[in-house]
C-alpha cells in the first residue's frame, strides 16, 4: 500500500510541478553576494551578466 501511495504521490507532483518555457519572464529573486551585496536577478541582467540557476539535491 506504501508503494502505490509514493508512486501516486509522485505522479500528482510531477503534474502539479511547473516549468518556465523560453521567452517567459521568471520572477525577481533578490540574494546576497558572497561580497555581502544585496542584489537582484534583473540587476544581473540589467548589467547584462549571464544568470544560471540550478535546484540539485543529493537523494
Amino acid at each position: 500500500m506504501k508503494k502505490v501511495l509514493i508512486s501516486f504521490l509522485m505522479v500528482l507532483a510531477s503534474l502539479l510541478s511547473a516549468e518556465y518555457a523560453i521567452g517567459d519572464v521568471c520572477e525577481n529573486i533578490s540574494f546576497t553576494t558572497e561580497d555581502g551585496l544585496e542584489t537582484s536577478i534583473y540587476e544581473q541582467v540589467d548589467q547584462e551578466k549571464v544568470v544560471l540557476i540550478f535546484w540539485g539535491s543529493s537523494g
